[in-house]
């Protein structure tokens, strides 16, 4: 049978990426779009049910970017390199305990069949402008030997056309003071290198030892040309500008991880051990260069111009081990440690080129280094009877936390030792349905560079900056869930405390008033959310899984001098359906609406889109071919507002996502089939907030 795109299991939802036709040729960043309850906003950030607080995974391993750094390696991680992705809401204490949102966990490829085996995957496709993504993995597996590995090259380029209307107003007359009108065209290129490479060695019936090398190269290149009108309080133009802000960035990864596996009896008694080292490399060269004009249009001053060098480094080291014991008919305990080190350190200078003469800018340079060392332990208790179902599970993390502004000289140090509980239980009817419920604490830790204090200069009235002054945010979840056959009915609850909370926020500067794009803590978020997920055959070719999430958030707390108690009800409908054509042929569509949200002070516009594609095996069935269009109608569109008291920003925003692409992959070797353990490594929770 055919696994469904979607699919809702007990505790989690599953995207079978590689069983699905229209995901053929799309990048994970794409895939995760059309995700029931995934929400992606302007600037690349990904929240889930709306809230922010989303950890990701690539084989059980947190990857260390997060931002638009992690959008940069999901739009190159092509679709071809990829089996599931996995939403999980709701993890047990044996998780790290960050991901207050839950955690999105990327499985990929690796061939389960004994010999010699892989495949092979071309794929070409057409918006705007063309794509191509080209890719091979290899598996090679016998009783005392597993070599496996992927490469992957992938290239885009895509276009960005938005419109902006920011109003400033007075706090006390409530009286419009000024404004801009902006329009942006814009493109992005993507060069994409990923390799994966890894070795276990069966070294008796008992043990396993393995090593995996990650390897990723992203070059990408950004030219944004804005122009813009300056309003005074009556909205008649004063004078314009025009902004040429081009950037180059390189973004380098690479990760190295050593693990043990010995099962000590047929009880389910084993230890496993995972040693990792992984370290990310961010160069990057952004120029702004900036003309004024008078209302005629006549060139005002002289034009300026603003010339950044910025390297980040990052450097994760990670230890752990967990150990699982049985005591037969009693209960199994799971139990491990962890220890982990970060150090971060970026560095960004700027000069500023005035009349031809260049001069240091103090003002924009940074350098900061972030230092962070954590240390923890779970243990988890489980019982199963004939109807009923229970585990248990205590996780403690004590962290050590020093940030270091080298430019200003200021430092900031704190430590804390915290407990996030769990517990699960399922219950067992007499017609097999299943009652369950779940409940959680969890932790949410500021990125790196959300932290880091250096200002990147969008045009002159507007910036992106971190703030050293953030909080981990806090979430206890509560789930309660039934389930029916194929179908899955989940009622949830949460209460975040310091939500980390991205926003577009006005900052007074002297005489200037600027837009910032930063993350600040916002006081408490109440979240109650209604997932119904059901499979339904239609008839005996067409076959259809539904996703019905209805989730209501309330935000409180004061930014920017605006009190906020605000939250509506958000409805997202997910519905693919899968054809069998006859003659090896088949099709699939799928159907997406988002209603409208509100996300702090942000307030975003509905969003539908359409998708389709069909499918062909050839080749006596070890070739396939598959062609797709996504976004049919060109339908999916971003337009939010920002309101607070002093400022009021309109955006809207159009790329695209509208693509026809073909795929051709080719399936060759041995199709003996021997299971293969999948390696999860240990840097699973630093490797999601680095940016």
């Amino acid at each position: 049978a055919k696994k469904p795109f979607i699919e809702r299991q007990f505790d989690k939802l599953v995207l079978n990426v590689e069983s699905s036709i229209i995901s053929a040729g799309s990048s994970a960043f794409e895939i995760l779009e059309k995700a029931p309850g995934v929400t992606i906003d302007q600037n690349d950030n990904i929240s889930l049910k709306g809230k922010s607080g989303v950890i990701f995974m690539i084989d059980g391993k947190i990857t260390p970017v997060s931002g638009q750094d992690l959008a940069a390696m999901l739009k190159g991680l092509p679709s071809s390199s990829i089996e599931k992705i996995e939403l999980i809401t709701n993890p047990s204490a044996r998780y790290d305990a960050s991901g207050t949102a839950g955690i999105i966990n990327i499985k990929m490829k690796k061939d389960q069949r004994m010999g010699t085996n892989g495949t092979f995957t071309i794929s070409l496709g057409y918006g705007k402008y063309w794509r191509h993504n080209e890719g091979i993995s290899f598996n090679h597996r016998n009783k005392k030997l597993n070599v496996f590995g992927n490469y992957n090259f992938s290239g885009r380029k895509q276009f960005i056309d938005l419109a902006l209307k920011r109003r400033f107003f007075n706090e006390n007359t409530d009286t419009m003071t000024g404004g801009f009108d902006q329009v942006t065209n814009a493109t992005q290129t993507f060069v994409n290198h990923t390799g994966r490479l890894g070795l276990d060695l069966f070294a008796s019936k008992k043990t396993i030892i393995g090593i995996v090398l990650n390897v990723l190269a992203n070059d990408q290149g950004r030219h944004y040309d804005s122009y813009a009108k300056v309003l005074n309080y009556k909205e008649s133009v004063d004078s314009m500008f025009t902004t040429l802000n081009r950037s180059h960035e390189i973004l380098d990864h690479y990760g190295i991880n050593l693990n043990l596996k010995h099962v000590f009896d047929s009880t389910g008694k084993d230890l496993s051990v995972d040693l990792d080292y992984a370290k990310f490399s961010t160069d990057m060269d952004p120029r702004l260069d900036v003309i004024y004009y008078d209302v005629n249009g006549t060139v005002k001053g002289a034009p300026y111009s603003l010339i950044g060098i910025s390297q980040g480094r990052l450097n994760i080291y990670s230890l752990k081990a967990d150990y699982t014991h049985p005591i037969k008919k009693i209960a199994k305990i799971e139990t491990g440690i962890k220890s982990s080190y970060v150090k971060a350190d970026n560095d960004l200078v700027f000069h500023q080129v005035i009349n031809g003469v260049t001069s240091y800018d103090s003002s924009k340079s940074n350098h900061f280094i972030y230092q962070e060392n954590i240390n923890a332990f779970y243990l988890n208790i489980s019982r199963a009877w004939k109807k009923i179902n229970l585990q248990f599970g205590i996780r403690a993390e004590q962290a050590n936390v020093k940030g270091n502004q080298l430019t200003t000289h200021q430092v900031f140090d704190s430590s804390y030792l915290k407990l996030f509980p769990s517990a699960t239980a399922n219950y067992i009817l007499k017609n097999k349905d299943i009652l369950g419920l779940s409940v959680s604490r969890r932790i949410t830790r500021p990125g790196y560079n959300q932290l880091n204090p250096f200002k990147y200069f969008i045009d002159p009235s507007s910036y992106r900056t971190g703030n050293p002054g953030l909080l981990p945010q806090f979430t206890y979840s509560y789930e309660f869930s039934y389930t029916h056959k194929q179908t899955i009915l989940a009622l949830s609850y949460s209460k975040t405390k310091n939500n980390l909370l991205a926003v577009i926020i006005p900052e007074v500067e002297g005489n200037k008033i600027y837009s910032v794009e930063t993350t600040r803590n916002l006081a408490t978020v109440h979240g109650l959310a209604l997932d119904i997920s059901s499979s339904l055959r239609i008839a005996k070719w067409w076959n259809t899984q539904n996703n019905l999430d209805i989730y209501y958030n309330k935000y409180t707390g004061n930014l920017a001098n605006t009190p906020l108690d605000d939250g509506i009800p958000v409805l997202s409908m997910n519905s693919t359906s899968s054809f069998s054509l006859g003659k090896n042929w088949l099709g699939e569509c799928n159907l997406s609406f988002r209603s409208k949200q509100v996300v702090g002070y942000l307030t975003t516009r509905s969003v539908f889109r359409m998708a389709a594609g069909i499918q062909q095996s050839i080749l006596k069935k070890a070739g396939t071919l598959r062609l797709n269009i996504t976004d049919i109608f060109h339908s999916d569109l971003i337009k939010n507002v920002s309101s607070f008291k002093i400022y009021r920003q309109e955006y809207n925003y159009v790329r695209n996502t509208r693509f026809v692409t073909l795929t051709f992959s080719y399936r060759f070797g041995k199709n003996t089939v021997a299971r293969a353990r999948q390696r999860t490594g240990g840097a699973e929770e630093e490797r999601g907030r680095a940016n």
